[in-house]
């Protein structure tokens, strides 16, 4: 929700119409010397793109596929069990993680526009 709500914000404003701030760092730091548009290039960012989407996948679905599912088939009256806690938490602290990371980013992102060295 919150990240597809931003995407459209952005999109709304253009900035999709070049590339964002961490495909750049990405360009800079982790990819230098690999052109763009080259078979290598392509195999990178796809390589970064399935990383993320495992991260997003382990780290912030499953626990709420735990907690829909439940834990057992004799928990019927609605009481939240030990699993359905515990990938609660998780997930809390998975969100918290990603917010506190993506906080960072735009940080450093800010930090590199006013000083690029």
């Amino acid at each position: 929700g919150r990240l597809m709500l931003g995407a459209v914000a952005l999109a709304r404003k253009g900035h999709f119409r070049k590339d964002l701030p961490r495909y750049k760092y990405q360009y800079e730091k982790r990819w230098k010397g690999i052109s763009p548009g080259t078979w290598r290039f392509a195999l990178k960012q796809h390589a970064d793109i399935f990383a993320q989407c495992l991260a997003n996948v382990g780290a912030l679905a499953v626990p709420g596929a735990l907690i829909l599912h439940g834990s057992s088939d004799e928990e019927k009256d609605g009481a939240m069990g030990l699993v359905e806690a515990s990938a609660l938490v998780l997930w809390l602290c998975s969100f918290s993680f990603e917010h506190v990371s993506d906080m960072q980013k735009a940080a450093f992102v800010q930090k590199r526009k006013k000083d690029p060295n």
